[in-house]
């Protein structure tokens, strides 16, 4: 079975498994910018914002989204 969304597989009885999303993020700060111009503590918290809501956005860079995600979009919309 292949998981989507960050989420992983779990046997639940033989022949019979789920999809489901990490159910604890370590607590660390490692800033990360999402595709979607929010910024997560870190990767884990990020991905499983992806799968808890199915959302189709990536991790844009690694740090803080201030700034950077208003020049692109303006850019990106300028051209």
């Amino acid at each position: 079975m292949t998981c989507e969304y960050h989420s992983h597989c779990i046997a639940l009885a033989p022949h019979q498994y789920a999809c489901v999303c990490e159910d604890s993020c370590p607590s660390y700060e490692e800033q990360v910018c999402a595709s979607n111009g929010r910024t997560f503590d870190n990767l884990c918290l990020l991905q499983l914002e992806i799968c808890l809501t199915r959302a189709n956005y990536t991790s844009y860079h690694p740090g803080s989204c201030t700034g950077t995600w208003h020049i692109k979009f303006s850019k990106s919309m300028s051209q």
